[in-house]
């Protein structure tokens, strides 16, 4: 003999079909929303200089180890109308990655400035600035577009690190060279004496 199980009482074939329906449900609105993917990944924006946001960029550039060299200035720096002397702003080299994490700056206090950069003229009209660490010189920029900027490893500032241009005499810097207030903000800064 055969066994027979009980039929499904009124209850739990209703149940049975709820359940069945809020499956299917389930597994069509899973499959409406596609395969899951991870939310997505916010990089940091990639920067042109390493200033902070209210400050005047007289210089910046991409050097070829891919972080930033900029010459930073205080806020209307640049249109300060009495001498370079009597200005009352601040000035200083930062060095830093892309994504504005901030490496190197020079000099320490960037108020006293005026002892570490100085500008001049090339004998070619190229307006210039420089900057001297205790050892001598060790930044040079100028306006021409062949050889922008120079750095004399030996004198950096100590705890800098910067990875030498690819070949002697090229410029540290990559095509990647930001100037529009350059000849502003030499202007302010205190004549070269040599």
């Amino acid at each position: 003999m055969r066994a027979t199980s009980p039929a499904p009482t009124i209850g739990q074939s209703v149940l049975c079909r709820v359940l069945f329906w809020s499956l299917v449900a389930l597994s069509l609105s899973a499959c409406a929303a596609g395969p899951s993917q991870p939310p997505p990944q916010h990089s940091a924006p990639t920067l042109t200089h390493n200033c902070r946001p209210q400050e005047t960029v007289g210089f910046s550039c991409e050097l070829h180890d891919h972080r930033l060299l900029s010459l930073c200035a205080s806020p209307g720096f640049e249109k300060f109308a009495g001498q370079p002397k009597d200005n009352p702003g601040y000035a200083y080299l930062v060095v830093g990655s892309l994504h504005g994490q901030v490496q190197h700056s020079y000099p320490d206090k960037p108020s006293e400035y005026k002892k570490y950069l100085s500008s001049g003229s090339t004998m070619s009209a190229w307006p210039y600035v420089k900057a001297i660490s205790q050892k001598g010189t060790f930044f040079y920029a100028n306006g021409d577009a062949e050889t922008p900027v120079s750095l004399t490893p030996e004198n950096l500032p100590p705890g800098w690190h910067v990875e030498p241009a690819p070949t002697r005499g090229d410029s540290y810097c990559t095509n990647r060279v930001h100037r529009e207030n350059f000849d502003a903000v030499l202007l302010q800064l205190p004549p070269a004496t040599n």
